[in-house]
């Protein structure tokens, strides 16, 4: 009983992946760190050679992140700071804000004194927005289907939902990556571990 107990209480979960060759990129939609386990395990077994390794950039994202708020001006054209933040002082003390003036005294004080940017709302090109970790996770990414396109409500409208979160999610991680420098290439992490 005790072996077949664990078996009783399953329970199917899916999580979406897009996988894009011609920019060696793979993208998940999980925060779980086991969903993410069985997924890139499935992958490993379903296709020959498949090999997928973290996304590592040049820029460490906690850095841009407290450049980009200590320049605070809104931001670039394309990925504009938005207004959710998560400091993490010396002490290890956190403090958030969520709809606040990021220009405020308060969040550059925090930052003055060498406080670690955690987590930053950010906008891309007024269509998408996310909140990016100082690990390069993206969270929350919500789309504004609307302002992208008009879809028709029908079969099909799916698919071009589909499609047009596709192109944005590819155009959004290339402008991120640029912003971030760069990535490293993995065989250059690996040869020199």
């Amino acid at each position: 009983m005790l072996e077949l107990l664990p078996q009783a209480f399953t329970k199917d979960s899916t999580a979406l992946v897009l996988l894009d060759p011609d920019h060696d990129r793979m993208v998940v939609d999980t925060t779980s760190s086991s969903m993410l386990d069985g997924v890139l395990t499935t992958l490993c077994k379903a296709i020959t050679g498949f090999a997928p390794h973290p996304w590592v950039t040049l820029d460490n994202p906690a850095s841009w992140m407290a450049k980009r708020l200590m320049d605070f001006d809104g931001g670039a054209v394309t990925l504009i700071v938005g207004r959710d933040l998560v400091l993490e002082n010396d002490m290890g003390r956190r403090v958030s804000w969520a709809n606040a003036d990021l220009g405020a005294d308060d969040v550059q004080g925090n930052l003055m004194a060498g406080a670690a940017v955690l987590r930053m709302g950010v906008e891309f090109s007024g269509r998408t927005e996310f909140t990016l970790t100082d690990s390069v996770q993206l969270n929350g990414i919500a789309f504004d289907l609307a302002a992208m396109a008009q879809p028709d409500e029908d079969a099909e409208g799916w698919r071009a939902d589909a499609e047009l979160m596709t192109a944005e999610l590819g155009l959004l991680l290339g402008e991120l990556e640029a912003e971030l420098g760069g990535r490293w290439d993995y065989q250059d992490i690996t040869a020199a571990a």
